[in-house]
């Protein structure tokens, strides 16, 4: 047996000229930053992953058999797109494909299309194929085959629909960030046995972890705002999942959003303070605040005039910072 191989392509320099990009049998490839190809061709058994954030351009795509793409990004395909047999084709929740042409699928293939599908021409797939939508996907020509499943919808030009009603409708999502404290926010239009939202946190798209459960609305047909805050544990850029699930416990995602978490290094010095003493915090911005409590919390007004003791120096009504005094030599 072959062995697997796993590559990574990373493009930090502009090609000038596109190219065509062949994925060699039993390989997997990762495009991690915006690329322009002429033809994308996946060999036998071969796995083509496009990140979130990323957006790729070709004129043709081909799954050929045993082949996976997986579309976490943006994917313009200038004329056509084919699935061979066993081919596995996936727009993930966050993945946007926009076909000029059409997509043809073959035998036993798997399309899963749970982000947002624009198909200018025609989609064919075959009863033996095995499609499953849960985003919103757009055929202006026909679309010939029969979906399998799935809670999103499907519109065509020769009437051939599939509307599986979402158990929400989500209006929209958004996050933000604030040094440590990050907050996700969702609205909603309407809600069929919607039981709670699940939010989950990761660093990198793989591994991820449970924050929150946040109570839905049951059935509700006029608009939800919610919220969720939380002070994350890390710097650097996070992700959250936001998931939803019914009371008979069928679950939808919704949403992966991401944003980066910048948390201040706020340093009191010296320390430990001589009585009476000048102290700084490094760190400290022109819009930060700070108070400065004894250790019986009462605020102390004269702060940089302090006797010995231990004292509490509170900034922007967050982070507490521990201050030690010592009597001064004599």
């Amino acid at each position: 047996m072959k062995p697997f191989i796993t590559l990574l392509l990373v493009f930090s320099f502009f090609v000038s000229v596109a190219q065509d990009l062949e994925v060699p049998n039993n390989t997997e490839v990762t495009i991690s930053s915006d690329a322009d190809y002429n033809d994308i061709t996946l060999g036998n058994k071969s796995v083509l992953n496009i990140l979130e954030g990323v957006t790729v351009n070709a004129d043709n795509l081909n799954v050929e058999n045993n082949a996976t793409l997986n579309l976490h990004g943006v994917l313009y395909v200038l004329n056509n797109i084919s699935v061979s047999n066993n081919g596995a084709f996936t727009v993930n929740s966050t993945g946007i494909l926009d076909v000029s042409g059409d997509v043809n699928v073959n035998n036993n293939s798997d399309i899963t299309l749970d982000g947002n599908v624009q198909i200018d021409g025609d989609f064919t797939a075959p009863d033996q194929a095995n499609v499953t939508i849960d985003g919103t996907v757009n055929v202006d020509g026909s679309f010939t085959g029969t979906v399998d499943g799935g809670s999103g919808t499907l519109s065509s030009g020769n009437n051939n629909n599939y509307n599986n009603p979402l158990p929400v409708e989500l209006l929209g999502a958004d996050i933000a960030s604030q040094e440590a404290e990050v907050t996700v926010t969702w609205t909603t239009a309407t809600e069929t046995n919607n039981d709670f939202f699940t939010l989950f946190v990761s660093r990198d798209m793989d591994i991820w972890e449970e924050l929150e459960r946040v109570a839905g609305n049951g059935t509700k047909s006029t608009l939800t705002n919610y919220e969720y805050s939380f002070n994350s544990e890390v710097n650097g850029q996070i992700y959250i999942k936001l998931i939803q699930t019914d009371f008979d416990g069928t679950t939808e995602a919704l949403r992966v959003l991401s944003t980066e978490v910048n948390t201040k290094d706020y340093r009191i010095y010296p320390q430990p303070l001589r009585a009476g003493a000048a102290w700084k915090i490094r760190g400290l911005d022109n819009d930060d605040t700070y108070k400065v409590y004894s250790s019986s919390m009462q605020e102390i007004r004269d702060s940089q005039n302090l006797t010995r003791g231990l004292y509490y120096v509170v900034i922007n009504d967050k982070k507490v910072k521990k201050l030690i005094v010592q009597q001064t030599n004599q």
